[in-house]
């Protein structure tokens, strides 16, 4: 069942993520947690932007992902012929939006880092 005090938090998320990545950066509606960023390293062939909270009290993780707000994002959009995902043992047909997978290829190691310490 939809929480909507919990999707109101989300959504409030997702418009702070658009706000600069400084040190001393909280969400406002999560002040009281200390996000980890992550940014795509790549020399500018993606834009991408990840926060992540870790909620202990409440056992949850949020990921926040900033949204498309750069041209390169757009262009990366626009890729939208699917690609099978490399992943495992390389015998998947599990296909994405190639966009998608040149963003998300940016950022696995540090993200799954930061998830899997969290968990």
């Amino acid at each position: 069942m939809l929480d909507p005090d919990l999707a109101l938090l989300c959504s409030r998320l997702c418009r702070d993520i658009y706000r600069e990545f400084l040190p001393e950066f909280r969400f406002p509606d999560l002040p009281e947690l200390q996000p980890q960023f992550i940014e795509s390293m790549d020399a500018g062939f993606t834009d991408i932007h990840v926060a992540i909270l870790t909620d202990e009290t409440t056992n949850r993780l949020y990921a926040v992902f900033r949204g498309s707000d750069k041209l390169i994002d757009w262009f990366n959009n626009a890729q939208f012929r699917q690609q099978i995902y490399p992943y495992g043992d390389g015998n998947s047909e599990v296909r994405f939006h190639r966009g998608f997978m040149a963003a998300y290829c940016a950022i696995p190691d540090p993200l799954l880092a930061v998830i899997s310490v969290a968990t």
